[in-house]
């Protein structure tokens, strides 16, 4: 019986057992959750900017530490474990199919306009549980994709993260050279194949020597899980077959140039696909000058001038400048906003003439760029 249990060190272990690496992901996430709530990672730069920074240097962090709705897919994870719900895992050349589809899908978001991508992008689950941690109204169909996602984590890990987060995608692209990664000591490792049982993200850990795919959110679950000390670490990669020893110096150069860009313009996060992103009234092509349509409106009896308010758009607070002449509006001017550049203009592309053209913010949003269209109003 010792023999037996000594040639198999996976005897009696629980694959999802509990220890320390584990407890304090959990409480991080809980932390990123309250944050969240506060709206804190999106008034302060520099969250952002360290956010950046690590996925440049270890991947999607973001993702397997602090993403609230990947959180709340991991309790429910947690949750079905407990009422004895069996784990289903789809066969890996399916999950391999499937995982392509959040890359698909962030390839026709970068490369395609069209309204009905727009109106499927708005049901997004991780950007409206955003919504409503920031105090912002949600429709039930939003609620409602949000809760099926929850469900289905009951018995699968992360299905929204795993096949359709373009959010995730973005992030898991960005980390594909990461220096500092999950290793695997093959020489140690005693093929029991409990990383990759474990593995939220179907990733086949125990094939590789070092975790590079762009779907490792570095939950580090397989490291808890590995029956062997050692076998699993993470840690810098400074040679390789693939890389070379190049990966670790270019990789920290373009994490400080990040943050250097960051930090000397206006602490805003401008940087490509990573959100949020700042748009200024130069940026944008859509600035309006003209004749009013109408003689009274919402700028009867105002002074000639150029007012300034704000309101809450997509991703938090937008600003804008309203020009008003013979008390008409005349100019509405975009000063800042932390929406996505292209959902927040084609909302203002729209929003911007109508307001003009009516003399009144009470116009139609716009289809697929409902929140945006409420922060401009």
């Amino acid at each position: 019986m010792k023999d037996r249990m000594a040639n198999n060190p996976t005897k009696g272990k629980d694959i999802r057992g509990e220890d320390h690496l584990q407890l304090v992901r959990l409480g991080v996430q809980g932390l990123g959750l309250v944050l969240t709530v506060a709206g804190v990672l999106s008034d302060i730069p520099l969250a952002t900017t360290l956010l950046v920074a690590l996925t440049f240097l270890m991947g999607p962090v973001f993702c397997g530490w602090v993403c609230p709705y990947g959180f709340l897919q991991d309790l429910m994870a947690r949750l079905g474990r407990m009422l004895g719900i069996r784990r289903r895992r789809m066969p890996q050349a399916l999950a391999r199919v499937m995982a392509a589809g959040r890359y698909v899908l962030l390839g026709l978001f970068l490369l395609v306009s069209a309204d009905f991508l727009y109106t499927l992008f708005s049901f997004d689950p991780r950007a409206n549980l955003s919504l409503v941690l920031t105090g912002q109204v949600v429709t039930l169909a939003g609620w409602g994709v949000m809760a099926f996602f929850l469900v289905i984590s009951l018995a699968y890990d992360r299905p929204f993260c795993n096949h359709l987060c373009i959010e995730g995608a973005k992030h898991g692209l960005f980390g594909l050279l990461r220096p500092v990664t999950i290793q695997r000591d093959a020489a140690a490792c005693v093929g029991c194949g409990q990383c990759d049982r474990v593995c939220p993200m179907a990733v086949q850990v125990s094939r590789v020597e070092a975790v590079r795919s762009p779907q490792c959110i570095n939950c580090m679950e397989c490291v808890s899980a590995c029956p062997k000390a050692g076998t699993l670490r993470m840690a810098p990669v400074l040679h390789g077959r693939l890389f070379g020893k190049a990966v670790l110096p270019v990789t920290a150069i373009a994490a400080f140039a990040c943050f250097l860009y960051v930090a000397f313009n206006g602490n805003e996060l401008t940087i490509p696909f990573l959100e949020p992103l700042t748009i200024s009234a130069a940026s944008v092509d859509t600035t309006l000058s003209g004749a009013a349509a109408a003689a009274t409106g919402d700028a009867a009896g105002m002074a000639d001038g150029t007012y300034t308010g704000s309101g809450r758009g997509f991703r938090g607070t937008t600003t804008v400048e309203v020009t008003v002449k013979d008390q008409q509006i005349t100019a509405v001017d975009i000063v800042s906003t932390n929406d996505d550049a292209k959902w927040f203009n084609r909302a203002y592309s729209q929003i911007a003439d109508a307001i003009v053209a009516e003399q009144t913010s009470d116009v139609d949003s716009v289809s697929g760029a409902t929140y945006s269209s409420q922060g401009i109003k």
